[in-house]
């Protein structure tokens, strides 16, 4: 193996971040040139719209306050379009959050929507014009900025029972009796915050309450018992209440988080009477103080469908050698057994024994300790041995909701076991191979399970790797085929293998499934049939990698994927929860080889930069392969570590400060300089941690980080030369557009990868840079302790020959950047002793 070029991390990367320039503000942008006319009927409309919106307010029996949903057009997507200058001036009415992307939440008053009104009127019918600064005769839209923002607006109307709720009775009943689900409903709750301006103040004084206001009504009016408990997980989450119908009506009351447990014990059964429950449903969908009604998710189990059986032969494992180094994974699942104790170092039993199944733990602690033994090198490219933090807190589906009275209940207990796992043995690697069913109405929010892992991994500077899903049985795609055309059509006939929670988490790493490397009967790498797609509107990407996982087949015991049974034998596997532990080990390994001293942000990156995507998805769209891969199939943790000649890896990592954009300038690789022409590959990965507020569905990302590489020009300005992963050739009319970016560009995603290629080389000059710069959301403040980040940047000569390394390393020393070994001298990994294969 190769170790004269290993990865180098950049030190003292914040010397590159420097006083951002601000180009000055541009113009208002005109959405109605030539359309004077419909500017007119348009106005007119608003106007109406708001004019019903005070009507509603003040018939209101909770006060004078509610909420609006403001739908931005779609070519007005972009934050400095947004009416929020003139027309919703947050002195006044404040927004409160979004729906989907551009459709944002305002906080109103009937005074305010007077305001509002008056400004949508002041918008100028007839167009103005202005000669252009750089053409003096040609004219150009000049719009006030009124025109400008109700342009900018498609509609406004209150926000109603249509947005609280998408189920019915009906249907919440059928969940509650056929899941084991906790049979609550969590609402989730706006919260008005209290307007500057001073008349609005005076009007709302002693009505802005509706929190109270709908706890009063709840009280008052249900004719049952019930148990209500109000949440609020972190300063950036939505407060949120939790409502529980009992039979009869003695037990009537509110309680704190912390008394929630006795009181739901006490207060017997749930209700099922459907008066009682289309009773609460009717004032939550009235209630301005609600947002939204949720049902709870399902845990489902988490098999690939496929019809097993035990394969013949006992396997042993082996145990650790003394004095080793292993990698550390915590496994939250529901315990492993006794067949893997000996890598056991930190154990919690959290849900009882009775309650839990161990054979799936069991086999992916197989994977974790012995994946090469049972697999080969080429399924499990880690050495064998693992160290396990064992979290037996998962239970079957059947008994989730006698263990957690919420899902909230579960995110509060995984991270309680995840400190201590941390605490005990050093484990940040969190293998999370479960997913939840979405109940019916569910939308496109945030869920709790996901915003919850989000919160951990954040707080505590740990990684869940979470597998990416299974369809249901029946219910899978068709096996993948050689021919392009045969797959886009079988993948067009299937609709319901979308990820589920919470593989949809923003800061965790999922993994999607791919066929074994030697699977005659299928095509080898393809995606398995069984494993789900990313289909967010979101446009984040998801799954980030994938790995192996095993055939899903009723005809054959033989699915290419082994580990082990709780009693010893070999058992054929197949599912996105056994590709999970294969990347999650990958991640282990590489915080063990850098000395566990990346961040989180850090180790992402390293792992999806490593990723490369199947070969035999060459030849499909990019938007449909990062459906299935997302950015590939992970290398080797030490392979990748230790580069190659012929290409450099530099790693940075800092937090991003307010005010500050990054320039990291360096001279390409002078082997692959002729003429000042610079040819050759690099690709630049870049993950970070921008605030997540769940007020924000379709915008919850609040600052984005962006990522490019700059090649000087003879005059000393930068041009361009990478382009985003998975960007398709863009057209002139769309490619500036905010909806591009979001989709292409993966712009608000927390992960940014950009390359670029050249064979025959570009430019006239040497000097390149990267450059890192940020995005706030309109009205969005930048955190005082920055935006944590990492980039990881790598240059290649794609005839493998030029000594790339030693020229970057020439380049960087006359710049006087100072750089390390990624890897600590560490021993190498002693294969763990014994076991024995049947």
């Amino acid at each position: 193996m190769a170790t004269f070029s290993p990865i180098q991390v950049v030190l003292d990367a914040r010397q590159f971040q420097t006083d951002r320039k601000r180009n000055a503000g541009s113009s208002n942008k005109e959405f109605f040139d030539g359309r004077d006319m419909e500017f007119a009927e348009h106005q007119t409309r608003l106007v109406e719209q708001l004019r019903a919106v005070k009507s509603r307010l003040l018939a209101s029996s909770a006060g004078r306050v509610g909420f609006i949903k403001v739908q931005m057009r779609e070519e007005a997507l972009a934050k400095s379009h947004r009416p929020t200058k003139k027309i919703f001036h947050p002195n006044s009415m404040p927004v409160a959050g979004s729906s989907g992307v551009g459709q944002l939440i305002v906080q109103v008053s009937p005074n305010g929507i007077d305001q509002a009104i008056s400004h949508v009127e002041a918008a100028e019918v007839v167009l103005n014009y202005k000669p252009k600064k750089d053409k003096p005769k040609v004219m150009e839209p000049d719009p006030s900025r009124e025109r400008a923002e109700v342009g900018a607006i498609q509609s406004i109307r209150l926000w109603d029972a249509t947005d609280r709720r998408a189920f019915n009775t009906e249907q919440a009943l059928r969940w509650f009796r056929d899941q084991a689900v906790p049979k609550a409903y969590r609402v989730d709750l706006f919260e008005p915050s209290e307007p500057f301006a001073k008349t609005i103040r005076q009007e709302l004084d002693g009505s802005a309450d509706v929190v109270s206001d709908l706890m009063r009504q709840l009280d008052e009016d249900l004719g049952c018992g019930y148990v209500g408990a109000l949440f609020r997980p972190d300063s950036f989450s939505m407060a949120r209440l939790y409502v529980w119908l009992k039979e009869g009506e003695r037990h009537r009351y509110f309680v704190h988080a912390s008394k929630l447990s006795e009181a739901l014990q006490a207060a017997g059964d749930a209700s099922f009477d459907s008066k009682h429950h289309q009773r609460l449903l009717d004032i939550l969908g009235q209630h301005p103080a609600v947002r939204r009604v949720s049902l709870p998710a399902a845990l489902k189990s988490s098999t690939g469908g496929a019809s097993l059986v035990t394969a013949k032969g006992e396997f042993t494992p082996a145990t650790p050698v003394d004095g080793a180094q292993y990698p550390v994974v915590g496994v939250v699942d529901g315990g492993i057994g006794m067949m893997h104790k000996a890598w056991v170092k930190h154990l919690s039993q959290a849900v009882p024994t009775t309650h839990a199944d161990i054979s799936h733990g069991c086999e992916i602690a197989g994977l974790l300790v012995a994946g090469q033994a049972l697999n080969g090198n080429l399924v499990s490219p880690e050495p064998d041995g693992c160290l396990i933090a064992d979290l037996a807190m998962v239970p079957r589906d059947s008994h989730y909701d006698s263990n957690y009275s919420s899902d909230l209940a579960f995110v509060l207990s995984i991270e309680q076991e995840v400190k201590s796992a941390k605490e005990a043995m050093g484990a940040r690697v969190f293998c999370f191979s479960h997913n939840f069913e979405d109940p019916p109405g569910h939308g496109d929010h945030y869920p709790e399970l996901s915003a919850g892992l989000d919160r951990i991994a954040r707080e505590h500077d740990v990684i869940f790797v979470i597998s990416a899903g299974n369809t249901a049985m029946g219910t899978g795609r068709k096996e993948w085929q050689i021919d392009p055309m045969v797959v886009l059509s079988n993948l067009a006939s299937v609709s319901n293998d979308g990820l589920t929670s919470p593989a949809d988490a923003l800061f965790a790493v999922s993994v999607g499934a791919l066929n074994p490397p030697t699977s005659p009967a299928t095509v080898p790498h393809a995606p398995a049939r069984y494993s789900r797609r990313g289909l967010s509107s979101k446009h984040f990407v998801k799954p980030d990698v994938a790995h192996y996982g095993g055939l899903c087949t009723t005809t054959s015991p033989d699915t290419g994927l082994i580990s082990t049974s709780p009693i010893g034998k070999k058992r054929p596997i197949a599912g996105t929860s056994y590709a999970g532990p294969l990347a999650a080990k990958t991640l282990a390994r590489l915080d063990q080889l850098t000395g566990t001293r990346l961040p989180r942000e850090g180790l992402t990156a390293l792992l999806i930069h490593s990723a490369r995507q199947p070969t035999c998805l060459d030849s499909y769209d990019k938007k449909i392969a990062r459906q299935f891969v997302g950015f590939g199939l992970p290398a080797s943790s030490e392979e990748f570590l230790a580069g190659a000649p012929h290409q450099a890896t530099l790693l940075f990592y800092d937090d991003m400060q307010n005010k500050k954009d990054l320039f990291f300038n360096f001279d390409w690789p002078q082997s692959l300089v002729e003429n000042g022409k610079c040819r050759g590959g690099a690709m630049l990965t870049m993950v970070y941690s921008p605030p997540i507020e769940d007020a924000h569905d379709g915008e919850l990302v609040r600052i984005n980080l962006d990522a490019v590489l700059h090649q000087r020009k003879a005059d000393g300005s930068w041009e361009k030369r990478s382009e985003d992963s998975f960007a398709s050739k863009p057209n002139k009319a769309t490619s500036a557009m905010e909806k591009h970016l979001i989709e292409e560009g993966l712009k608000w995603g927390t992960v940014k990868q950009v390359c670029f290629t050249s064979a025959n080389g570009v430019g006239k000059a040497s000097e390149w840079r990267v450059c890192i710069k940020y995005l706030t959301r309109s009205g969005e403040d930048f955190p005082a302790a920055g935006i944590p980040f990492a980039a990881v940047l790598t240059i290649t000569d794609l005839e493998k020959a030029k000594p790339v390394y030693q020229d970057m390393k020439i380049g960087l020393t006359n710049r006087n950047v100072l750089t390390s070994d990624v890897r600590t001298t560490v021993h190498p990994q002693v294969q763990a002793k014994g076991g024995r294969k049947g």
